[in-house]
């Protein structure tokens, strides 16, 4: 749907400067471990999972067609899925640059910088997405 690539089209710029922001105020921390990447790549995650939570509570966005009930979705979650999620999230979440940042320091920096993004990303989407589908 041409409204889910505008929306996202939309949202996409305030990833950028959210990701810009940070790496120009955090990495010129630590030379050895780019903390703006970082900080960049486990919010544009931590706000997945979020995003992920509020969308598919099916109360909070009831099907908006008939055609959408018959076939399992709605089109206001698709909608704002698309623009948060491939959109925002997908700007501010680029695996491009988190390449580029273990391209560029050492071997051991890259190992401690790569594991610590993994670790840290899987680590907050399992206490967001389990707290949610624990407690339902």
């Amino acid at each position: 749907d041409r409204r889910d690539i505008r929306f996202s089209s939309v949202m996409a710029p305030g990833g950028v400067y959210v990701r810009d922001l940070l790496a120009k105020r955090l990495n010129s921390i630590d030379e050895r471990f780019p903390w703006g990447t970082f900080a960049a790549n486990v919010l544009g995650t931590v706000a997945i999972g979020v995003v992920t939570v509020v969308l598919s509570d099916e109360d909070n966005f009831p099907s908006d067609s008939e055609y959408a009930r018959e076939h399992g979705y709605s089109t206001t979650y698709d909608f704002l899925n698309g623009g948060l999620e491939f959109g925002f999230c997908g700007c501010l979440t680029t695996v491009s640059t988190f390449i580029a940042e273990l391209d560029r320091l050492s071997l051991r920096d890259s190992l401690r910088y790569g594991l610590a993004s993994v670790i840290t990303a899987t680590i907050c989407l399992v206490v967001i997405l389990g707290s949610y589908t624990w407690t339902r």
